[in-house]
């Protein structure tokens, strides 16, 4: 317990419970979390639970620095075709961008906090998947947020993720 930091020990004085924070415990728990190692379905179907309706707050409240971050993602992930783990972690860039775009902290936090898990998932489903998908449907995602279409951005999420899952359980 003194390793995770629930209890500090002083010299002559004894033990004593830490002050705990709730991000304290994410920091621990993380480490857990990639060990037990969550398959591609159960994370892509965790980035469902966050990623689609992300993209349609993202669609609501992107601002032009927001548009230029997705901007810049994208066209690094074009780049990118053909080197997997390039091409992966712009495109987790594109999906980090959104997060930002949407202005809620929360999102930002989760999306921060699950990173780790995220990079490694993505490069297998890039493996996967190839290059073309994630290139079209960010492509269009971005249109989306940049014309301020709500629905069409959370629908396109949606579309993304569901192929992707498709295309991870034929394989």
């Amino acid at each position: 317990m003194v390793g995770m930091g629930i209890l500090t020990i002083r010299r002559g004085e004894g033990t004593f419970v830490s002050e705990v924070f709730p991000k304290d415990y994410f920091n621990t728990l993380l480490p857990v979390l990639m060990i037990e190692g969550a398959d591609l379905v159960e994370m892509l179907e965790f980035r469902a639970v966050v990623e689609i309706e992300s993209a349609r707050f993202a669609a609501l409240r992107a601002n032009k620095e927001d548009i230029d971050r997705l901007d810049q993602a994208l066209s690094n992930m074009k780049r990118a075709k053909g080197d997997y783990e390039e091409f992966a972690r712009e495109d987790l860039n594109f999906h980090t961008a959104l997060a930002i775009a949407t202005h809620n902290s929360v999102v930002v936090k989760v999306n921060a906090i699950m990173h780790d898990m995220l990079k490694y998932s993505m490069v297998e489903i890039v493996k996967l998947r190839g290059f073309q998908d994630g290139v079209y449907y960010h492509g269009r995602i971005l249109n989306a947020v940049k014309n301020k279409d709500t629905d069409a951005a959370a629908e396109l999420m949606r579309d993304h993720i569901k192929t992707a899952i498709s295309d991870v359980t034929m394989n």
